[in-house]
């Protein structure tokens, strides 16, 4: 690109080039001078939405993830990203604006697609070159800049003729800053917002031209999008700044997926401890566990990863093995009684042994190493509460 981008990249993604084959740490290396290039946002360590996480009251997990995904950004891209930007390509809820605006956005990006959706929008008649607000709770709001809906769909097009179609969609660009000076406005204080209809990547088949051409186009000025946000001014109407709503709330729940990950994670604390300190599977755990609330995983695939990690759990547990009931008498107040547990798995085991009985006050619960594919005897001292046999 011949003009400044603002572009959003997930951070697992660059994460899992840098720690890849070959040729995904070449990619990396090749990837990480052009973005140091561009303006880079913000974006959580893993998808996460904003809005789902804001509704299940999970505010301190998504500002956890941004500064994890920030933290693994600042790994393969020099230069810092940018937090003050929010690019939206999901419904946005209020109180997702509201977490987003409170982490540090002063401004929203929107398709129009999106924005469209807004309760309060004025849709197609919005003038698109200046800046809406952004209702995000009853006193506060966030601009927010409109994607061009008539270059955008221009911007996906597969072409043949890469320098016609740029003539093509600078010539839009000329138009549209004729129509603001014909309206007697300052075009210093106007933008065109360029971005795909889902800001996804535009065809490659003509961006390099397009932007060559733009770049060096007399009156037109390419700009970041952190550039825009200063340099355009409000849309007004006739009671002051438009200013559009947020629906309260947005499909989707995010709280099964929390709960599911709590559970796990007390029956992964509960049965690493059984293992050997130097065991990774308790590490292991925890990561997968931390992963479950991410909106790359389809709820299929996560009950899926609950299924096979409480099997593996399961198989743990069952691999010690209690003795049979038995009874006996005690020929005077106190006494001890040996218990033998057997250890079916590979590696030692640490077990906690707690006895009951009616009859009987034990000292307190032992802590046990069992060693692997062996049988343990432990020794229980207990006083009787009464005579007479005792189970």
């Amino acid at each position: 690109s011949a003009v400044p981008l603002s572009v959003r990249v997930p951070p697992a993604q660059l994460t899992a080039l840098a720690g890849g084959t070959a040729d995904d740490r070449a990619l990396a290396e090749r990837l990480r001078p052009l973005l140091s290039k561009q303006e880079v946002l913000s974006a959580p360590v893993l998808p996460l939405d904003v809005s789902l996480a804001a509704e299940a009251g999970q505010d301190a997990l998504y500002t956890q993830w941004l500064r994890d995904g920030e933290d693994a950004l600042a790994r393969v891209v020099d230069a810092p990203t940018q937090r003050t930007l929010a690019l939206v390509t999901e419904p946005l809820s209020r109180s997702g604006g509201l977490l987003l605006r409170n982490l540090g956005t002063r401004m929203l990006v929107l398709p129009s697609s999106l924005y469209d959706e807004l309760p309060g929008t004025l849709g197609g008649f919005t003038d698109s070159t200046q800046l809406v607000q952004i209702a995000v709770d009853e006193s506060s709001t966030v601009d927010a800049a409109v994607v061009d809906r008539i270059i955008a769909p221009s911007l996906t097009q597969v072409t043949a003729e890469p320098q016609l179609h740029a003539v093509r969609l600078v010539a839009d660009l000329l138009a549209a800053r004729r129509q603001v000076e014909d309206l007697g406005d300052d075009v210093r204080r106007h933008s065109v917002l360029l971005g795909t209809p889902d800001l996804s990547l535009p065809s490659l088949t003509g961006f390099a031209a397009f932007t060559d051409l733009l770049a060096s186009t007399p009156g037109l000025d390419p700009v970041t999008v952190d550039d825009l946000s200063a340099r355009t001014d409000p849309l007004l109407g006739p009671d002051g700044a438009v200013v559009v709503d947020l629906p309260t709330d947005v499909e989707g729940d995010l709280s099964p997926r929390i709960d599911l990950r709590n559970a796990l994670g007390l029956e992964a604390i509960s049965t690493g401890s059984m293992l050997p300190e130097d065991d990774p599977r308790a590490t292991e755990w925890a990561r997968l566990i931390d992963t479950l609330p991410t909106g790359a995983l389809t709820d299929a695939r996560a009950t899926a990863i609950a299924a096979d990690m409480r099997a593996e759990f399961d198989a743990l547990r069952g691999s010690v093995v209690l003795p049979d009931g038995f009874s006996f008498r005690l020929t005077g107040t106190t006494g001890t009684v040996p218990i033998t547990l057997r250890n079916d798995a590979d590696i030692p085991l640490t077990v906690r042994v707690r006895m009951s009985s009616s009859k009987l006050l034990f000292q307190g619960d032992q802590t046990v190493v069992l060693a692997p594919q062996a049988y343990t005897e432990v020794r229980i001292d207990i006083e009787a509460r009464s005579n007479g046999q005792s189970s």
